[in-house]
């Protein structure tokens, strides 16, 4: 298999970033390019019910029976047992697999266990087509344990100042981390016609991304998120929607996969 494209999204709280990568699964999945893995990375790990699925267990919770003693057979390698929970954590899906990451480190050392879990989600990006991240704005996950490549960061804000702050400073963290980031892009959510989104529009004119593309407010998604309703249930196809079709496109641009 050709090497996959990996989409990293991040941005500030409640600007419809999960909602958007739930959506990138479905369109990719509905254009043949799968199977699709969708990392969620967001501690309020919303992407799995956007998707349809109520994550079991995460990768967080592996991070602590790992480090404990009591839950490593003896003689048997640490990256072993790992690997071998790291694949009973994987749901599968209609065309896509859902990984779900979980909270952060406890007070515990992890490094070593971080490590392999850097060592695993390197080789288990390579079995699909695209690779979906829904990061949360601080994108701990990307910088601690998915370093290898990004080749597509979308910025999800929506046409605020506070915002627009926020995703300011998700690329100014972007630029340093040692992930190789590739293109950047800039998606301002629920856009409606006023004047001060005019304004906050113009002024991300000059942010540092190859494009900035603007998702118009939709009361279908607005009453699927309300509910707790997945993507799927969305009548249609993702392809006659033109700003999310730009999205994908954009992803794609430059794209051998």
């Amino acid at each position: 298999m050709a090497m996959s494209l990996s989409i990293a999204a991040s941005g500030k709280g409640g600007v419809g970033k999960s909602t958007l990568c739930a959506l990138l699964v479905r369109y990719f999945i509905e254009m043949g390019k799968k199977p699709v893995l969708a990392v969620d990375g967001d501690p309020n790990s919303s992407l799995g019910a956007l998707l349809g699925m109520e994550p079991e267990r995460k990768i967080g919770d592996l991070r602590e029976d790992i480090n404990d003693p009591a839950n490593t057979p003896s003689g048997v390698p640490k990256a072993r047992v790992l690997e071998g929970k790291l694949n009973e954590i994987i749901q599968e899906g209609r065309g896509f697999d859902l990984l779900t990451m979980g909270r952060g480190e406890g007070p515990g050392c992890y490094c070593y266990v971080n490590d392999l879990l850097r060592q695993f989600l390197s080789r288990l990006k390579k079995s699909y087509s695209v690779v979906v991240i829904d990061n949360e704005a601080g994108m701990e996950h990307l910088s601690r344990l998915t370093t290898d490549n990004v080749d597509c960061l979308i910025v999800v804000s929506e046409p605020t100042t506070p915002s627009v702050r926020t995703a300011e400073r998700i690329l100014e963290l972007a630029d340093s981390l040692p992930a190789k980031i590739g293109r950047k892009a800039m998606v301002f959510n629920k856009v409606r016609n006023s004047r001060v989104a005019d304004i906050v529009l113009e002024r991300a004119q000059n942010l540092p991304v190859s494009a900035n593309i603007q998702l118009s407010h939709s009361p279908e998604l607005e009453e699927l998120g309300e509910r707790g309703g997945s993507v799927f249930e969305l009548p249609g196809k993702l392809e006659d929607n033109p700003q999310l079709t730009r999205i994908v496109e954009w992803c794609l641009d430059g794209d051998n996969h």
